[in-house]
């Protein structure tokens, strides 16, 4: 049995299409993305046992820290945005 042939062909070029067409999607997807308007929806829990009414201020400004939120907004204050 050879090795090669008809069938190594078709498997290359069918491998080149694959590729192509991953790449054309890629693409396409990375310019949706570059198009888009990111908005960002953060979850704060109000309190550990997730009972309504109930807020530990501690625990909420500890999320918005780490979250990042309170730097951003520092920032957006500071005139950048």
């Amino acid at each position: 049995e050879a090795t090669g042939g008809a069938g190594a062909a078709a498997k290359v070029k069918q491998s080149k299409s694959a590729t192509a067409r991953f790449r054309r999607s890629l693409r396409a997807l990375m310019a949706k993305v570059s198009a888009a308007d990111n908005h960002y929806i953060r979850c704060i829990k109000p309190n550990s046992d997730k009972v309504p009414g109930d807020f530990m201020a501690a625990m909420v400004r500890e999320q918005l820290n780490f979250g990042g939120v309170l730097e951003a907004v520092r920032i957006r204050q500071a005139g950048y945005s």
